[in-house]
């Protein structure tokens, strides 16, 4: 399974920032300087005041040593929610055992029941955890969880007044981290949900799903900077909600700075959502979903040039009752594009120059004598899009296509590319779509597509029609070998 990022983020610890001990023993010391860090990231991201999210802890934290072991213990907390619902969190204890570099291993048990009720009303919500475990490896510097294990099951939410109920069988959280280079990690993870049910008690409607998720994974992950990079950008950010007039140039230049003078932050990632086993009754419509998932992978951004991957694919799609025109919807898609030799280095200059260029011309100014800059760029380091897989598979058609394109200076298309695209049972739709008065168009158009196609077979061993294409650097254009200038023209 592919894959995204590093870190896991829980209620309880998810940004300790009290300094770092190299030092294994439990101490007084050391349990004050984790209380007082803890303390003071909570006054920093907890305790502001918002617009959306209000939280009020009931008392202080509270770090004592306990054997071989420190025991924080965080207060309750009650969460309001834009004034429209409030919950309360009881009291968390959580039990750090130093594993040595300032890091701990970390344990802890949520709250196995939460009420969320109106302010102002008297409906109230409620969810119960049957059994969790909460387990990762805490590295206070970074503000993240290296390694994480985390499972909750039997989920239960219950809605006001027995208007149904939804459940999860399992909730899971995995992390794993490994550090290659002090501060560089390579790192994976993956949070899923599994056996998804719903039902609403006054329509009757059900929904139910196998699994959903999101898993990823990231190489040569170099957290110093990446923290140092995001923490540039949010004070960026920060300045410019309360910047004066006049201020701008001195805010894009902090703003080309921080891009021109950060390093590569990581060398690849990748990002995967996942869905399996959908199966929806909703006003006495039925929906079936076998898998579908939807992720990019980016390779190679700590050379010279990188490589982007974009994927979809979904299987066992199926609408009851059928709608209009059911037989033409995919049953099948599997799609792939790529985006090959990206040069890295000239992406920064383009942006960095653009930054620069702003005061004086303008975002669209600046972004197209970017885009000119980086174009030519491409061209020099030979990049490419690739449609790397397109297939889809329909109860009347099949569909298949490869290609791929270039910028070029000399083609008149200021491109060269070159495609296969091969549609099976042609023969059949076309006679299917001249048997109803209301698709007499669209066939003729699927005739004329007919005789231009070369004979072939697709993938299932169909009957198909092969159109090979072809933009050349001289300025031609080919299908199946046939100058197709004279056809354009006609087209113009």
């Amino acid at each position: 399974m592919r894959g995204c990022r590093l870190f896991v983020v829980t209620a309880v610890a998810a940004g300790v920032a009290w300094p770092a001990s190299g030092l294994a023993q439990v101490t007084p010391e050391e349990a004050q300087e984790i209380e007082t860090g803890f303390k003071a990231w909570l006054s920093e991201n907890l305790m502001v005041p918002d617009a959306e999210v209000s939280i009020v802890f009931d008392g202080g934290v509270d770090v004592l040593p306990d054997g071989d072991r420190y025991l924080m213990t965080v207060p309750a907390a009650t969460i309001s929610l834009e004034d429209e619902m409030e919950f309360v969190v009881d009291t968390i204890t959580v039990e750090l055992v130093p594993a040595g570099e300032g890091r701990y291993n970390a344990t802890w048990t949520m709250p196995d029941r939460y009420e969320f009720t109106e302010p102002y009303g008297s409906d109230t919500v409620v969810i119960t955890v049957g059994s969790q475990r909460n387990t990762g490896l805490l590295a206070p510097e970074f503000q993240t969880f290296l390694d994480a294990d985390i499972e909750w099951n039997d989920v239960v939410l219950l809605p006001p007044d027995d208007e149904g109920e939804l459940s999860l069988g399992a909730l899971r959280l995995f992390g794993e981290s490994d550090e290659t280079a002090p501060g560089v990690f390579d790192s994976t993870y993956e949070l899923s949900f599994e056996g998804l049910n719903f039902l609403d008690n006054r329509s009757g409607d059900t929904f139910t799903l196998e699994s959903f998720g999101v898993a990823g994974s990231m190489d040569q992950l170099n957290l110093p900077a990446y923290m140092a990079f995001f923490e540039e950008l949010t004070a960026i950010i920060e300045a410019g909600e309360t910047m004066q007039p006049g201020g701008e140039a001195e805010l894009m230049q902090r703003m080309q700075t921080l891009i021109s003078g950060t390093p590569a932050l990581l060398d690849s990632f990748s990002l995967e959502y996942f869905i399996a086993g959908l199966d929806a009754d909703i006003e006495g419509e039925a929906v079936v979903l076998g898998e579908a998932s939807l992720g990019a992978d980016l390779f190679g951004m700590s050379g010279d040039a990188s490589e982007l991957a974009i994927f979809f694919q979904a299987n066992t799609v199926d609408i009851s009752p059928p709608p209009p025109f059911s037989q033409y919807i995919p049953t099948e898609v599997a799609v792939e594009l790529g985006l090959a030799q990206i040069p890295n280095d000239a992406i920064i200059e383009a942006l960095s120059q653009a930054i620069q260029n702003m005061p004086q011309m303008g975002p669209e100014g600046a972004m197209m004598m970017a885009g000119f800059a980086l174009q030519e760029a491409m061209m020099s380091m030979g990049s490419e899009v690739q449609v790397r897989e397109f297939d889809i598979i329909a109860p009347t058609y099949t569909l298949s296509v490869e290609g791929s394109a270039s910028p070029s200076q000399s083609s008149p298309f200021g491109a060269i590319a070159q495609a296969t695209i091969i549609v099976g049972n042609l023969d059949e739709l076309q006679q299917e779509l001249m048997a109803s008065p209301e698709t007499q168009e669209p066939a003729q158009m699927i005739a004329v597509f007919q005789a231009m196609g070369q004979e072939d077979v697709d993938a299932q061993g169909n009957p198909a029609r092969r159109f090979d294409i072809e933009v050349t650097e001289a300025g031609s254009v080919t299908l199946n070998g046939a100058d197709m200038a004279p056809l354009l023209q006609q087209m113009q």
